[in-house]
């Protein structure tokens, strides 16, 4: 009986010493499992890649910048009724502009004289106007518009009359060989401007007087209003390495498509290579405490958990190699790639 108890005693701290396992030293190198994608939160041209394959980026740093589109003032005037805020859609009317000139001609080149030179007109040429019925009202304008045999005279000075009909001249002695054509005389309408996707920042308040040509307004194609707010910058959306960028200057990108891919300081780990010899001294849970070799003095020594040990091993000379995944929180000073020594522990 005395010998059975001695037997069991034996097994149990056999036992003991087999699951506390000895410590063991491998080596290894830092790597990432996965690249994650950034995607770019605004569209159009690439003016600006800021960043390239290696990198370190932080959140809410700008790695690219696509073109805004720039919005002028179709004529002169003043600004009525903003009705879009910085963010907001440009699709619709952004703004209004009600014209310096209170007249507007539309014209026709029916009545011109019978020239080949009075057949056609240009936009932006001066032209000289009189009332058809005795000449009293006379007037100043330019061709903002023409579309076929029919064109739009702004009034630019003079005085004309509601609805009365007008004939038109390039000379001003309104000799009668240059006479363009005929029109009648309206109420210019306030002319309202519009863009494409988002606003990304106004330059005129309401009430301001603009002249043609003059900067209303940018916008560019973004997601948010956030986005817009960006003025066409297109900021990381996490930490990590740069893997590879997926574009270049010039490049039309697209809203959502991917700009760069990523590796996330959250998906470090080390890569530790264990022989066949020492599979069963390793497992999935093992603690593990990491030294950097580029670290002489330790100060960024740190702990890991084994989380997963391939199943396919790699031929070598040395024999078959296994790999071990370590998950650690990588300390700010780890880069990718650096060499590592790992003492396993166990499972505590």
């Amino acid at each position: 009986m005395r010998n059975k108890v001695w037997i069991s005693l034996c097994l149990c701290i056999l036992c003991l010493t087999g699951t506390a396992g000895a410590e063991i030293t491998l080596s290894g190198t830092i790597a990432a499992r996965e690249a994650v994608a950034v995607t770019a939160r605004a569209g159009g041209s690439v003016e600006e890649v800021t960043v390239r394959a290696g990198d370190w980026i932080e959140t809410g740093e700008v790695v690219a910048a696509v073109a805004t589109t720039a919005v002028y003032a179709p004529t002169d005037g003043t600004v009525r009724g903003i009705m879009t805020e910085v963010g907001g859609s440009a699709a619709e009317t952004v703004l209004s502009i009600a014209p310096m000139s209170k007249y507007t001609v539309t014209a026709d080149i029916s009545d011109a004289y019978d020239s080949a030179a009075n057949k056609y007109v240009n936009i932006g040429e001066t032209v000289y106007m009189e009332c058809s019925r005795d000449g009293s009202h006379v007037a100043v304008g330019r061709i903002v518009k023409a579309e076929g045999s029919a064109y739009t005279v702004e009034v630019t000075g003079g005085e004309l009359y509601m609805e009365e009909t007008v004939y038109i001249y390039r000379d001003e002695d309104y000799s009668s060989s240059s006479r363009i054509g005929s029109g009648t005389v309206s109420r210019t309408a306030e002319l309202t401007v519009a863009g494409t996707g988002r606003v990304a920042e106004l330059y005129v308040t309401e009430g301001e007087t603009v002249e043609r040509g003059q900067l209303l307004f940018t916008c560019v194609e973004a997601a948010t209003v956030e986005d817009a707010l960006c003025g066409g910058e297109i900021c990381s959306t996490m930490d990590g390495v740069v893997a590879s960028v997926a574009v270049q200057t010039g490049q039309t990108l697209e809203v959502g498509a991917t700009l760069l891919t990523v590796y996330p300081r959250k998906g470090f780990c080390a890569e530790l290579d264990v022989e066949e010899a020492d599979l069963a001294a390793i497992r999935a849970g093992d603690s593990v405490r990491l030294s950097f070799d580029c670290d002489a003095e330790g100060a960024m020594t740190c702990e890991g958990v084994v989380t997963e040990i391939s199943h396919l091993g790699e031929s070598t000379e040395a024999g078959t190699i296994y790999t071990a995944y370590v998950a650690f929180d990588a300390p700010e000073d780890v880069r990718l790639g650096m060499t590592v020594t790992a003492v396993v522990t166990g499972d505590e």
